[in-house]
């Protein structure tokens, strides 16, 4: 005769655990999974532009070019075209900076574009993510600090070309067009 026996009980309660009710002790906190959601995926944009530092290179040497050729092209144009107080220098700094941060608005969705054009989209759609808004954020945060250093470089040049530093309050309104446009 074939005598079977039972699995010994387990004191775990599978019922109680599959249940919604088990997790309402334990209520994850949202804003801090989508911080932390946000900064691993701008820390992996971060490695992408280690490995190819020459979007960034480019996104620095192109304006300063322009700096140096345009201001060195209208060097001698009319002194009062621009009020008496401010040179073309100026004038040729504040708009490449302008031009500068609508280029990477301009440029800010391609990161995701890359993504979903080599499949990576996909695996972070399905992937368990707190929200999905953090996969855009981190492009914004990525863009927004690659412009800001875009802009510190060009500021910098501009000052060495003689066009000299912005105050307080133009570093501001610098700050303010590179958010604006991203």
């Amino acid at each position: 005769m074939i005598r079977t026996t039972a699995p010994p009980k387990s004191d775990i309660n599978w019922q109680e655990i599959a249940s919604p009710q088990g997790y309402a002790d334990t209520a994850p906190n949202f804003i801090a999974e989508l911080i932390q959601e946000t900064l691993a995926l701008t820390y992996r944009l971060f490695i992408q532009l280690r490995r190819r530092p020459s979007t960034l290179l480019a996104g620095i040497i192109q304006p300063i070019m322009w700096l140096v050729l345009f201001g060195a092209l209208f060097q001698n144009a009319p002194k009062g075209i621009f009020g008496s107080m401010i040179s073309y220098n100026h004038f040729l700094g504040a708009g490449i900076i302008v031009f500068t941060a609508f280029a990477g608005a301009l440029n800010a969705g391609l990161p995701v574009m890359f993504d979903r054009e080599f499949g990576f989209l996909n695996r972070l759609l399905v992937a368990p993510l707190a929200s999905r808004f953090s996969i855009v954020l981190s492009s914004a945060i990525f863009i927004i600090s690659q412009s800001l250093l875009q802009a510190a470089v060009i500021v910098s040049a501009a000052a060495l070309l003689g066009a000299g530093l912005p105050n307080v309050s133009g570093l501001g309104v610098i700050a303010l067009i590179i958010f604006f446009w991203l």
